[in-house]
This record gives structure tokens, sequence and C-alpha cells, in this order.
């Protein structure tokens, strides 16, 4: 967990800029026979791309107010995004996408909260 660093600035300053998505939760609909984990969404997302060719995986942050969750979710390209992996009764996610690259993303930590001051 970090707080109070560079990057924690940053994603607070894009959250204030509005750059937040709002990606709805798939539906049983939406992923048909596809059995997705809870804790998972880096997995869930992985194993959907490679199931459902076209689709690739969006890598960012779960905006929780000022706290930033490492998350997963799909891009499935004129589909929009949609996140596959349960979350506590949504109907969407506030999703901010990472700017950098997988390998910086991969690097950064799982959680960060920003305090607004």
């Amino acid at each position: 967990m970090t707080m109070n660093s560079a990057l924690a600035d940053r994603l607070l300053q894009r959250m204030k800029a509005g750059e937040c998505l709002k990606v709805p939760h798939a539906k049983a609909s939406d992923l048909r026979e596809f059995n997705s984990a809870r804790s998972k969404c880096h997995d869930n997302v992985n194993r959907w791309c490679h199931e459902n060719p076209g689709h690739k995986p969006l890598r960012g942050w779960l905006v929780t107010s000022t706290v930033f969750d490492k998350h997963s979710v799909v891009d499935r390209g004129p589909g929009g995004l949609l996140d596959i992996t349960p979350l506590e009764d949504r109907s969407y996610s506030s999703f901010l996408p990472e700017d950098g690259s997988q390998g910086e993303f991969e690097k950064l930590p799982n959680q960060v909260i920003a305090l607004d001051i």
C-alpha cells in the first residue's frame, strides 16, 4: 500500500480531471459459461481474452473514493469495456485506465491511498 506518493498524487489528479470511466459489470448473459473468480481480476481477464479473440485486457485502477486498487477489465472493442470480476453488489466500476506500459504497471503497488490535502 502506498500513501502520499507521487503515484498517489498523479492518480488523484487524473481522477479529479474526470479520467475515470464507468465500466459496467458483466451480467450472467454477458458471461455465458465463463466462470469468474473473486479477487482474480487479472487472471479472469487474461483467460477471457484468450477465449475471446479480439478482446484485450485493460489494466488500471478500481477507484473507491480516494483508494486505488489495481484492476483489470475487458476491452471488447466496439462492444465497449466490461468488468467480468465479481464485486460487491455494483452495477458498474469506477475505473481509471493505467497510462503507463504493462511492465511499469506490474511494478506498481497493488493499492494506493491518496490523501486529498
